[in-house]
């Protein structure tokens, strides 16, 4: 889910920001299947998702605009 170019809630336009979806479904997972629960998967059912072709490669962001590094 992209909504680079939508307004935020103060109207300035947004440059970038992506939701990481599988992120997402990872944390919500984590509070269903709990901590110390010894349960090793949840499914989830009824995501509707597109079916893109994307490289991984896209996601890199340059050494001088990553964050992280």
């Amino acid at each position: 889910m992209n909504y680079e170019g939508k307004h935020d809630t103060f109207d300035r336009v947004l440059r970038v920001t992506a939701i990481a979806v599988a992120d997402e479904i990872c944390s919500a997972s984590e509070l269903v299947r709990g901590k110390m629960l010894n349960t090793p998967i949840a499914i989830i059912r009824n995501y509707k998702f597109d079916k893109k072709n994307g490289r991984f490669k896209d996601l890199l962001r340059n050494k001088s605009l990553d964050l992280f590094r």
